[in-house]
């Protein structure tokens, strides 16, 4: 009889696709705000230099900040919880069809506190 469904079914596996939705869920929400801050605000800022011309310099200095914000900030966020949720998806992957952890191609496994973390804010 297969066993990976019942694998699949248990609680330990369930909490680990729940954190991997809720870290994927995590990363859209920050890519949102990205494309907020980014999108409408320029255009804002655009049509206000546009009747105003001493709002250059603001949109400018507006401009220099989402650049850092962007690089710095919201793509290492944006990353670092897709990381975490290939890991754990690869774990889920690994320990359900009973394949072995490759740490070479993946890194490290994922820590268990971060899934329950991230599984209980996927139940809020």
């Amino acid at each position: 009889m297969n066993p990976i469904p019942s694998i699949q079914k248990s609680n330990r596996q369930l909490d680990r696709l729940a954190a991997q939705g809720s870290l994927y869920s995590a990363a859209n929400r920050i890519q949102a705000v990205q494309i907020f801050l980014t999108v409408p605000v320029v255009i804002v800022f655009s049509l206000i230099s546009l009747f105003i011309p001493g709002a250059k310099v603001y949109s400018a200095c507006w401009a220099l900040i989402l650049l850092f914000l962007d690089v710095f900030l919201f793509e290492a966020r944006q990353k670092a919880l897709k990381n975490e949720a290939a890991k754990i998806q690869e774990q889920f992957d690994c320990e359900v069809l009973q394949l072995p952890w490759r740490d070479l191609r993946v890194g490290s496994r994922p820590d268990a506190s971060v899934v329950s973390e991230f599984a209980a804010k996927y139940l809020v």
